[in-house]
């Protein structure tokens, strides 16, 4: 088992890191960030932290260029946040998502500058789903709405 930790790597050309052996691990100082140019692949979980890859504290950075491809196949067992508030999409006009699933369905556009594209205000509301209805409560004025559901044949 062999342990590296570096400041930097900075490769010129090729593989700028390789690690052979079981138990190798790299090691990025707090409040580093770690980029990488091509990709990365892994196919050993550590038995200790549950994690392949893990950053340590607040402030370190995981960056996959700009039409590079990060797949990620498992469970999130946290938040996941936008690093940045009403700043990024999630999908895109050419490349959706199939299906969300979620509990509540929580919508707001508060912290916006300017408000909708309608009517220009800002609002907070929350859908949720009944046995056989669904509500849709307005989270600054409290008011509560049940949708009017047509049965289609």
């Amino acid at each position: 088992m062999s342990t590296l930790n570096v400041d930097k790597v900075d490769p010129s050309t090729g593989t700028a890191l390789e690690l052979g052996t079981s138990g190798d691990t790299i090691t990025v100082p707090t409040g580093a960030g770690l980029t990488v140019t091509d990709e990365v692949k892994t196919n050993k979980v550590s038995p200790a932290t549950g994690t392949a890859f893990a950053l340590g504290d607040s402030g370190d950075t995981f960056t996959v260029p700009s039409g590079a491809i990060l797949t990620i196949t498992g469970t999130i067992g946290g938040t996941l946040t936008p690093g940045s508030s009403d700043a990024y999409d999630l999908g895109a006009a050419g490349a959706i998502w199939r299906d969300i699933y979620t509990g509540d369905l929580n919508l707001t556009n508060r912290g916006k500058e300017k408000g909708n594209e309608v009517d220009g205000t800002k609002g907070s509301w929350t859908i949720q789903e009944g046995e056989n209805d669904l509500f849709i409560m307005n989270k600054v004025s409290g008011k509560k709405f049940k949708f009017k559901l047509e049965e289609v044949m």
